[in-house]
């Protein structure tokens, strides 16, 4: 048994001797008083033993203090780290230590590095990038190319990697700069599922990216939610001297710092009257008894699109970090940014003249959100959460109950309740749709089958981040006049990728009697997606092309006529666009094996579409379809083809994750 067990028996043996007696209003005997004191005390050393020793297995301060080339991690100003959970809570540190929040940022480690440091190279930016390890440390050796007249060698620099972001999907990297604590943005990130090395820029829905390693990025934005506390501690004559209450998205972040738990929790008498007692702990915020605003609000403070509310905030940020603390009213110090109407008008207006497109890299023009990692914002606009009592918490847990039966790195994909990728999410509230019958006549699709996922119709994939498709956490209803307006994909088309407005329009006027718009000849007779993939812009290419992907949409629509089209995305001005049309199609029969890469050189693009288009002409032929371009022989209509191809005006977008 291990010290920790031992001491929780030992510690409930006393604790149920305690209750046994006043329970039998017989009073305790000095031998079971003095155990009590005894186990009290064995208990109280133990847990500061076990956390002086998590500081020192986690970087605490004793270690930190040494560290002079990056953030550190101190825990002050009321803050105690995880690691001082652990002894108390070791479920809820388990759960919380296999999930995502944990690694979003890290120190590098073998334990936490999920990249290639083999004495790895690659080549971007015309350069050579090689990765390897030194000692415990983490390196990157970049080449910097002399001019071909030249006949020196080229000039190399060398770099120490000091903090990492992510495991999940991607992995980045921060390297030390000569001014102290201030972080240099590595200019390549890891992709995980891939493992290989792309440049930085490649995983974001932007134009071409230069060679870009700004110092300082970290400390004054990833500072900001990817940490517990972040304190920039900037000042104009020295820099950052960056600090965190820890590394990574942990306890305290969600329940407050936890100084004052700790020091009332030491005495075991408070901890078991803590277990009796049916009122809420006064020393720690525990999301779950907080209001569905509130609860809310604590994962708003990092999944939103905000700004401080006035220079005296800001400034006050760069110093000594948010004030925000959970439990508080996240509005009272922040401006989160609803699109339209705004009762801040001031502030909006400031971010405007700073940014003009602010609201368009992070928005689509109807004001549904448009990038991950702001979902707070997306449900802010939904009425179950305005009119009803909807909040984060109806559908994610924190931490994997005991009773869950899935595997850990499934709970951890995306935090979900059980049962809350199907309907369960839905109908806890809306009781109606619990009868089968109820429900197929509400969505006119077999009961079963993915017509009827309340998610698919009223939270279709429209966000996107992380190099793919998210969905909305705006609940809505699908809507072609939204559509036209707008440019944002509904969820009938992004389902029936074969299908056109004028199919969706004439479906929702019959079954739910949303009005018809007025509808282009071109709306009425092509497919939506292929107008979407043809002329519409990157992000609206990025999402038709992973709905191309997507098994929902592939069932229903057939995949026979969709090589044409995601071998048009293989020489896309965007790295992310080709790159998700990529992935899809080799989803495709005949494409397992389809051998390309989306930051190759133009060329190697281009081969690479004209070696898909092959593929696709070689494999099964689809039938005609006017709305797909495919004609009598079952090939493209080609003049058709470039003809709506040529109104691509692609403007410049860029979606700010």
């Amino acid at each position: 048994m291990s010290l920790d067990l031992s001491l929780l028996a030992l510690v409930l043996s006393a604790g149920l001797a305690l209750v046994w007696g006043q329970v039998r209003r017989e009073p305790l005997g000095g031998l079971a008083w003095g155990a009590v004191l005894i186990v009290g005390l064995a208990g109280a050393v133990a847990v500061s033993a076990g956390w002086k020793s998590s500081l020192r297995r986690n970087g605490g301060p004793t270690a930190e203090g040494r560290i002079e080339n990056r953030p550190i991690a101190v825990a002050d100003d009321g803050y105690v780290s995880s690691g001082r959970c652990r002894a108390c809570h070791p479920r809820h540190y388990d759960t919380w230590h296999a999930s995502h929040h944990r690694t979003m940022t890290q120190v590098p480690s073998t334990a936490s590095v999920v990249a290639d440091f083999d004495d790895a190279t690659v080549h971007h930016f015309g350069r050579d990038f090689r990765f390897y390890r030194g000692g415990e440390g983490f390196f990157m050796q970049m080449e910097t190319p002399r001019s071909r007249s030249s006949a020196e060698p080229a000039e190399s620099r060398t770099l120490e990697l000091v903090l990492s972001t992510g495991a999940h999907h991607q992995q980045a990297f921060w390297f030390a700069t000569e001014n102290a604590r201030s972080l240099g943005k590595l200019p390549l990130t890891w992709l995980v599922e891939e493992r290989r090395w792309v440049p930085y820029g490649s995983i974001f829905v932007a134009p071409p990216s230069r060679l870009d390693m700004r110092a300082g990025v970290w400390n004054r934005t990833c500072i900001q939610c990817h940490v517990v506390s972040g304190r920039p501690r900037w000042e104009p004559e020295s820099g950052h001297d960056s600090r965190v209450a820890e590394f990574g998205i942990s306890c305290e972040a969600c329940h407050g710092p936890a100084q004052g738990h700790a020091a009332d929790h030491r005495n075991p008498l408070n901890r078991y009257r803590e277990h009796f007692s049916s009122e809420d702990d006064p020393t720690l915020v525990n999301p779950e008894d907080l209001s569905h605003e509130r609860s809310s609000q604590v994962c708003g403070q990092c999944h939103s699109v905000f700004e401080l509310r006035d220079a005296r905030s800001r400034q006050a940020f760069d110093r000594d970090g948010f004030a925000y603390r959970p439990g508080d009213d996240l509005h009272a110090s922040r401006h989160v940014f609803r699109y339209g109407p705004d009762e801040d008008a001031l502030v909006v207006q400031q971010k405007l003249e700073s940014s003009p497109r602010f609201f368009e890299q992070r928005f689509w023009p109807d004001g549904m959100v448009r990038v991950s990692g702001r979902e707070y914002n997306g449900m802010l606009e939904t009425p179950c959460h305005q009119r009803g009592t909807l909040s984060c918490l109806s559908c994610h847990v924190m931490h994997q109950s005991a009773d869950d039966p899935r595997p850990r790195e499934e709970w951890a994909d995306d935090q979900l309740q059980p049962g809350m990728r199907g309907n369960r999410a839905c109908v806890q509230c809306h009781t109606e749709y619990e009868a089968v019958d109820r429900l197929a006549a509400h969505t006119h699709h077999p009961a079963r089958s993915p017509g009827s996922n309340c998610y698919n119709c009223h939270m279709p994939h429209t966000t996107l981040g992380l190099m793919k498709a998210i969905r909305s956490h705006t609940v809505d209803n699908p809507n072609v006049a939204t559509s036209i307006a707008a440019g944002r994909p509904n969820a009938c088309n992004l389902c029936h990728l074969d299908q056109t407005l004028d199919w969706t329009s004439q479906k929702l006027a019959a079954w739910y009697g949303i009005p018809a718009p007025e509808l282009s000849p071109e709306e009425r007779e092509i497919a939506a997606s292929v107008r979407w993939i043809l002329e519409g812009d990157a992000g609206q290419r990025a999402i038709a092309g992973w709905h191309y992907g997507w098994p929902p949409a592939r069932e229903a629509s057939g995949t026979e006529w969709m090589g044409a089209y995601l071998a048009e995305l293989l020489d896309d001005s965007y790295d992310v666009v080709r790159f998700i049309g990529y992935r899809s199609l080799r989803e495709l029969p005949g494409f397992a094996d389809f051998d390309y890469d989306f930051v190759g050189s133009e060329v190697s693009r281009e081969v690479g579409r004209l070696r898909a288009l092959e593929v696709w002409s070689d494999g099964d032929r689809p039938a005609p379809s006017k709305p797909l371009l495919i004609g009598d022989q079952g090939a493209l209509i080609q003049g058709e083809f470039d003809r709506i191809r040529s109104r691509r005006l692609d403007p410049v977008v860029i979606l700010a994750e």
